[in-house]
């Protein structure tokens, strides 16, 4: 009971220091300018010039059209003469954290494009706008669409960031060969899909739903020779993000995998949690903010597992009376309802960190989900210490 008692606190000690690392590398954490849409949108403008003189002249014959008289209302109330110039408006208003209006803006731009690469273009940056407001539903609707884009950087990068919702959405998604060409999005997909295949392990062995005889040793070393090959052969941020959430998730399948008892083995758990802390938090330190809340939502569900795995564990056997199985119950619901508030205090931080931010994502949506949860878990623990409390003084 005491080495039990001690290993989960070692848990909750580290974690208690590290979460300290979180919240100072989360105020640093700077939201990225869409460098590609800029460079595109200026290969368009120099090949399409001639088309910009005559844009004036089509507005004047369509201007019965709702939509080019929005486009004209929202031109005056921009203070701008172009298409280009209001593209650029959008932009400035996105990197300074205005993303409704500049996803507004590039709604209506999309609505009135001079030519289908414009149109393109404009639609990538709505759906990454949508993505960022938390519509992921209307953002992967573009995505597809734009998957048949003749503009290679359009069509490769609405396939990854589909691919990504999906993923981090826990839906199945089914990588395609010969849509990415080059070597850098090329290793973006090997990441992808290592952390589609460790987050459906997880999952499969934290809610008990592994298929009976199935052995994960083998691939879990297959792995990690994978994340090891591409870490070395790729510094991508991004890609590093990902592969670390990889190996967070290996450690932590690999502590669900370890029994509860002897003390020994929840000794050997603690370790491993601990491990998978470890990378997660070296995700928040990386900086890209999508998987920076997916790193702290993690964190958060390796304590929301360890009450649910312990909390309907059995009794340590040489626990001989009901009365001895009461007290150790207790005492371990006092211990879960610690790491209850840990998870608590980790998924607000993710939520609030976001709303700083103004972002929002599938990670931050999971986490106002889990939070719901857990503060049921910690209402019903509450309840229960309290009617024991209760019985005792009767006593």
């Amino acid at each position: 009971m005491c080495i039990f008692k001690f290993c989960f606190m070692w848990v909750v000690l580290v974690t208690c220091a590290l979460l300290f690392q979180v919240l100072s590398c989360a105020k640093d954490v700077k939201v990225k300018k869409i460098d590609f849409i800029c460079e595109e949108c200026e290969k368009a403008s120099d090949s399409n010039a001639a088309g910009k003189e005559d844009l004036g002249e089509s507005i004047s014959k369509d201007i019965q059209n709702p939509i080019i008289i929005e486009y004209e209302s929202l031109k005056n109330e921009l203070n701008v003469r172009t298409y280009e110039e209001m593209f650029e408006k959008a932009l400035n208003f996105y990197s300074k954290g205005d993303i409704e209006l500049a996803g507004k803006i590039f709604d209506v731009l999309a609505k009135n494009s001079p030519n289908q690469n414009y149109k393109e273009i404009a639609l990538f940056n709505l759906a990454i706008s949508l993505e960022r407001m938390g519509n992921d539903v209307q953002a992967e609707k573009i995505y597809s669409e734009l998957r048949k884009s003749n503009i290679y950087e359009i069509k490769a990068d609405s396939y990854l960031r589909l691919a990504r919702i999906k993923v981090s959405r826990g839906e199945e998604f089914s990588f395609e060969d010969g849509i990415i060409v080059d070597r850098e999005r090329g290793s973006f997909v090997k990441a992808l899909e290592l952390l589609q295949e460790t987050e459906r392990i997880l999952s499969e062995v934290v809610t008990f739903t592994v298929p009976v005889g199935v052995k994960f040793s083998s691939r879990l070393v297959a792995i990690k020779r994978e994340i090891s090959e591409l870490k070395a052969s790729q510094k991508i941020p991004e890609v590093q993000s990902m592969l670390s959430l990889c190996q967070g998730n290996i450690k932590f399948i690999e502590a669900a995998l370890v029994p509860n008892y002897p003390p020994k083995e929840v000794e050997k758990k603690a370790k491993l949690l601990i491990e998978a802390q470890k990378e997660y938090f070296s995700v928040v330190r990386s900086g890209e903010i999508w998987w920076v809340t997916a790193g702290v939502f993690k964190l958060g569900e390796t304590y929301r597992y360890l009450f649910e795995n312990l909390v309907y564990s059995q009794p340590p056997p040489e626990l001989k009376t009901d009365e001895e199985r009461a007290i150790y119950r207790e005492e371990l619901m006092k211990e879960l309802r610690r790491a209850l508030k840990w998870a608590k205090d980790i998924y607000e931080k993710n939520i609030n960190f976001a709303e700083r931010l103004k972002f929002k994502n599938i990670w931050v949506s999971k986490s106002e989900q889990e939070l719901k949860k857990i503060k049921e878990y910690i209402l019903q623990i509450e309840q229960l210490l309290s009617v024991n409390e209760d019985t005792e003084k009767a006593n």
